[in-house]
């Protein structure tokens, strides 16, 4: 006797569908089976069970919507406050560097706690080009580059960088910065400085990945650095010129070793947290590389 059929769906790329993992549908039974011959009728406690189940239904979905329309909000806030990452982009939100500063770790931690990926290292969203718009190291929000006691913090007791906020986002001299994730089997972790605008070159430190470390963790070692300059005094080169950075990354041990762990991702946005504590904002970079680096 068949009482009634289940369905299971599942997820191609599972990691990317947050806890919704899996649904499974159940049809009820037929309501006439001849061959005990009786007429199955529901009654008033099953009718209450069922419409007690489609009342919680009809919550969830209306508490999962909801979450999402909070989650989009604060995407396009924390976009919002910083822009394509430039000077600029800060300059335009009205609020001081140190007020902009300090919204943008609050948004970073209210996504965190709504990260829609569960396993960032087996979803199809992670690898490719991202744009670094943001990156700061909780706390730095205050750190003040003139100050000693913030210097003295930083050098002796591994606090954050007063460096950090005066540099990062400078687009005087620099396009653009973004990271290449491109896993196996290239098992490659490039971060580039593109600054073509002026010199018509970039700068790229290539980590090879060693190890993806659980659901969301990359672990990688640096191992070499290079210019590529397409323009020298005006004119152009091909194919471009490459010269090394002089970072001797093979004796460097354990310093040339890092970390990534992917705590919030989607298709546009992704916030990762270095070994060392730095916290990365991207967005998918959907702009060709200004040099070509195939082949590099």
């Amino acid at each position: 006797m068949q009482l009634g059929r289940t369905f299971a769906a599942s997820a191609k790329h599972p990691g990317c569908m947050g806890s919704l993992m899996s649904q499974t549908i159940t049809f009820a039974p037929a309501s006439k089976y001849p061959s005990l011959g009786f007429k199955c009728k529901p009654t008033s406690s099953t009718l209450g069970r069922r419409s007690k189940n489609a009342a919680r239904i009809a919550l969830l979905s209306s508490l999962k919507d909801q979450g999402s329309e909070d989650t989009n909000l604060l995407e396009e806030e924390l976009l919002g406050l910083i822009g394509d990452g430039s000077l600029d982009a800060v300059s335009k939100t009205g609020r001081s560097r140190t007020e902009t500063n300090r919204r943008v770790e609050d948004l970073v931690q209210e996504l965190q706690q709504r990260n829609p990926t569960v396993e960032p290292n087996t979803c199809a969203d992670l690898p490719g080009r991202w744009r670094l718009l943001s990156s700061f190291k909780p706390g730095s929000a205050t750190v003040n580059f003139f100050s000693l006691s913030d210097w003295n913090n930083y050098l002796f007791n591994g606090g954050p960088s007063p460096v950090q906020n005066l540099v990062v986002g400078n687009t005087r001299t620099v396009s653009r910065v973004y990271q290449v994730l491109d896993l196996a089997p290239a098992n490659r972790f490039l971060n580039v400085v593109d600054f073509s605008k002026e010199s018509g070159g970039v700068l790229v430190i290539a980590a090879r990945i060693t190890e993806l470390d659980g659901p969301s963790n990359i672990k990688f070692r640096f191992s070499n650095g290079f210019f590529l300059f397409k323009r020298v005094f005006g004119r152009e080169l091909d194919p471009p010129v490459k010269v090394i950075y002089p970072v001797p990354f093979g004796l460097l041990g354990d310093r040339a070793k890092g970390g990534l762990n992917t705590t919030y991702l989607n298709k546009d946005l992704r916030i990762s947290v270095g070994s060392k504590g730095t916290v990365f904002v991207l967005k998918r970079e959907e702009e060709n590389d200004s040099v070509s680096l195939v082949g590099y």
